[in-house]
């Protein structure tokens, strides 16, 4: 009578049983072979799918555990506002970035947990970057984010340097909420003449109110079309232009704001020469002056460096042309080209000390179409299109 044969399954070899070995057979010599073999590799494959998905789950904890434990970097900005800004649900936090899950981007209160009601200064802070480099990057980006969908906002914003120390600098200041004691109804600083005996009020009255922006409108509106646009990035010349701007929403003096408006559309204009015919004139009048030795050397000296500056092509020529890039828009009912030399005209009469210019009403009037002509520039210069108005 044969004995039952026996399997190895950790060697996977045959081995007969002790004693009677005339029957060396293997498996496969007979037809049940592979019946006592299917088990075996059943449990062997059982055990191998085991294994791999204990490994599995054994890396997949490690690497979450290298994650959680893996040192990000964050930014964070101060920001001043040049009036307020009001939330109706008197929150203290607004998340801002959709763009990727593993970093957060959010603008907090004034000092991080006080309410935005009223706030006239913020905190932009961003988490959750991998390296020191791409949080700089991500603190530039959304800097710029919010320097352009604030100046379509009509809110002045001081957001200081970029030049990201590690650590802070700090100085004494005065809260930026504009509300605490009730305010008063008083007349504006101006020359008033009146009938003796019958002076009017100095006003005195209490009032609160205030002409607030809901923060949420910025973010719905100016900040999300900024956020849709991809692939714009902002020049030495644009960063002046809109420092500009927001300089003109903190300026009290009409003429100083106009002046800063204007300038923000010169800092655009490219630089640009005349053409070569008349450089290569120029250049032959100063070695010509250069030769004539009964010109006193100072004078000689003063000629040549206007020959030299008359090389280039004047601001007002050249704005008048560069501006024609937002062709059929008009402003105060005029084209870009006669708007620009209007207002060039009216910075000079400012800048020179014209007597004739005009008046602190008429600039204070103005200055929201100078805004609005500065920021069609600058948006079809960034973007290539105006974002639109009236958030």
């Amino acid at each position: 009578m044969d004995h039952p044969t026996t399997l190895d399954t950790t060697a996977m070899t045959y081995r007969p049983p002790p004693g009677n070995t005339a029957h060396r057979k293997r498996p496969s010599d007979s037809i049940w072979g592979p019946f006592f073999l299917c088990p075996v590799i059943a449990g062997a494959r059982w055990w191998l799918r085991k294994t791999t998905g204990w490994l599995r789950l054994w890396l997949a904890r490690a690497a979450a555990s290298v994650a959680s434990d893996a040192v990000t970097f964050a930014f964070r900005n101060r920001m001043i506002l040049s009036a307020g800004v009001a939330s109706p649900d008197d929150i203290n936090r607004v998340v801002l970035s959709d763009d990727n899950a593993d970093e957060l981007v959010e603008i907090l209160g004034p000092q991080g947990d006080e309410n935005f009601w009223d706030a006239m200064e913020f905190r932009l802070r961003g988490s959750g970057y991998p390296t020191r480099e791409a949080a700089i990057e991500a603190g530039k980006l959304w800097r710029n984010r919010l320097t352009i969908a604030f100046a379509h906002y009509d809110r002045g914003i001081e957001l200081g340097p970029d030049d990201t120390p590690a650590e802070p600098r700090y100085s004494l200041g005065h809260p930026k909420f504009p509300r605490g004691e009730r305010r008063r109804m008083r007349d504006s600083p101006k020359l008033v003449v009146f009938q003796t005996g019958n002076e009017p009020q100095w006003g005195g009255f209490s009032a609160d109110f205030d002409v607030t922006y809901a923060i949420e409108g910025l973010i719905r509106s100016p900040l999300a079309w900024v956020k849709q646009r991809a692939g714009w990035k902002l020049t030495d010349k644009q960063q002046l232009a809109y420092k500009f701007v927001h300089g003109s929403f903190f300026e009290a003096n009409p003429e100083s704001a106009y002046i800063l408006l204007f300038t923000g559309v010169e800092a655009l204009i490219p630089e640009a020469f005349r053409v070569q015919p008349l450089q290569d004139t120029l250049k032959h009048l100063r070695e010509y002056l250069a030769g004539m030795d009964d010109v006193d050397p100072p004078i000689k000296d003063s000629v040549g460096k206007l020959l030299e500056y008359k090389e280039n092509e004047s601001i007002r020529y050249r704005g008048r042309t560069w501006v024609q890039i937002l062709g059929n828009q008009t402003f105060d009912g005029k084209t870009p080209e006669q708007y620009f030399l209007d207002a060039y005209n009216t910075r000079n009469k400012l800048a020179h000390g014209n007597i004739n210019r005009p008046t602190p009403d008429q600039l204070e009037a103005a200055i929201p179409e100078l805004r609005r002509y500065l920021l069609a520039l600058l948006d079809t210069t960034v973007f290539g299109e105006i974002m639109p108005t009236g958030w």
